[in-house]
């Protein structure tokens, strides 16, 4: 068996004899093509664009109270009635059936009322948290899909790996029986071999399997059959801005993350909240205005229309409610405290995130270059196993091994560059620049054209104690760095 090594993508998939390659017929899906798709399929951010429109509406409920409320009453009816009329010894009854109207309109004003102006605030206050959510929202879907998107390329590496595992352990364990018929190893080597093979075959099974169920969860976010899909250009190297100084990132943090801006907003919500119970120590004014028009409306008015035009000043003052108000004072008050403490809380959650994702940034541009030498440092070791073995000093197994170990260098390698992406993607996102232009940079370096990949489907699971008759497949080639 000869193994040949030509220009194919570092993030290249085995094809395997248990699975079949779904042809490539549609384009790489891009980490942006993915995004898009969902924000228009998946569940939860269509539901944070609802709750968005409905919080924002809340703006025009708080102004209506300041605004004029005109009402207008219109009724009209019969009514029989009998009417007795006393004079001495003289009793005379009177029985008739009129025609009931009475029309009238009525204007308010509201003049002065600590609580129209309190809910007025409060209503601006939601539309802006409502703002906050939904950014929190989208930011959420960014982060989903990216950490999908790249597990599905990182589940591709791993299966790359565990498939050179099993492919040199098969070597390994033909080469040991063989070496066995021949008196060199004995019945113990074979079994340990053998169950080592087991063993990275299960390995490789559940790569398989985790691949398959990485792709689905991202499907299930996009709405999008994922059949290609694009890998990160070489170019790339995920690494924070040239001095780049962590206090001035939880400056950024603090003044811009959704979710501090969220719990900042339920402080002044809360505030607002103490001022509108304060709202029942004081005076309500309003100016009403009032046209009408009836038409035998009582019984003392029949056969009289009355038409009256009403403008006066009203004003309600609470004088006593049983202590309740100063209760709801009080509660209103403990509320602040409460919310307060609720953003001291998040501002330490975040911080710890921050530290976090700065530091994962900062060793993973070091880490990157380690595993890019490793993985260097194996390319030539493969060259090595290969001249070896053309001039008798080394045999295939050396240079399966060497593939092997290649395999898992790189698997590392990719793993790598892939978890400081994800780290620079939380960074923008905890600071509040995860806008599409933010990431735009990070998005780009998937690029289909430059680095489709194909990815595998389960077929046929294996039948427990069935015969799987499997092709033992030569391994996918990848290029070796100069």
């Amino acid at each position: 068996m000869s193994f040949k090594l030509n220009a194919r993508p570092l993030l290249g998939v085995l094809a395997l004899a248990a699975c079949f390659v779904a042809p490539a017929t549609a384009g790489a899906v891009s980490l942006q093509e993915a995004l898009n798709a969902a924000r228009l399929n998946d569940p939860a951010f269509r539901a944070a664009a609802a709750e968005r429109k409905a919080g924002k509406l809340n703006e025009v409920i708080g102004r209506s109270l300041l605004l004029p409320s005109v009402v207008a009453n219109y009724s009209e009816g019969k009514a029989k009635y009998d009417r007795e009329f006393l004079g001495g010894t003289n009793t005379t009854t009177q029985t008739s059936d009129v025609d009931l109207k009475s029309y009238s309109i009525q204007l308010r004003q509201p003049l002065y009322s600590l609580d129209a102006a309190s809910r007025y605030d409060l209503g601006q206050e939601l539309a802006e948290e409502a703002d906050y959510i939904y950014q929190f929202n989208e930011f959420d879907l960014i982060q989903r899909i990216a950490t999908a998107y790249i597990e599905v390329l990182i589940a591709l590496e791993q299966l790359n790996a565990a498939n050179a595992q099993k492919l040199a352990l098969a070597e390994s364990l033909k080469l040991t029986q063989k070496q066995k018929a021949g008196g060199e190893s004995s019945r113990l080597d074979v079994l340990d071999v053998t169950a080592k093979h087991d063993l990275a075959k299960a390995q490789h099974l559940e790569a398989q399997h985790d691949l398959e169920s990485k792709v689905k969860t991202l499907e299930g976010l996009t709405g999008l059959v994922v059949v290609n899909i694009a890998g990160a250009t070489d170019e790339y190297i995920p690494a924070l801005p040239e001095n780049t100084v962590y206090d001035n990132l939880r400056q950024q943090m603090l003044a811009a993350n959704p979710e501090i801006l969220v719990a900042r907003s339920r402080i002044d919500q809360a505030k607002i909240q103490k001022k509108r119970a304060f709202a029942g120590h004081t005076p309500r004014v309003d100016f009403v205005a009032v046209k009408s028009l009836s038409e035998n409306d009582t019984v003392n008015t029949i056969n009289q229309i009355t038409d009256s035009e009403v403008m006066q000043v009203q004003m309600q003052l609470p004088l006593f409610s049983g202590f309740g108000t100063t209760a709801q004072v009080d509660q209103a008050d403990e509320k602040v405290r409460q919310e307060k403490a609720a953003l001291d809380e998040m501002v330490l959650q975040k911080d710890t995130e921050l530290r976090k994702a700065y530091s994962q940034c900062l060793l993973g541009k070091q880490k990157i270059e380690a595993y890019k030498q490793a993985v260097y440092s194996a390319n030539e070791a493969v060259k090595a196993a290969r001249l070896g073995q053309s001039a008798g000093l080394r045999v295939q197994l050396d240079e399966l091994n060497a593939l092997q170990q290649l395999y898992q260098t790189q698997r590392d390698y990719v793993r790598t560059r892939y978890e400081t992406m994800t780290a620079l993607l939380k960074l923008k996102l905890l600071t509040g620049a995860g806008g599409p232009e933010e990431v735009a940079s990070l998005f780009s370096a998937f690029d289909p054209a430059s680095r489709p990949v194909e990815i595998p489907r389960l077929l046929d699971l294996p039948v427990p104690g069935g015969q799987q008759n499997q092709e033992e497949l030569p391994l996918l080639n990848l290029p070796l760095l100069n």
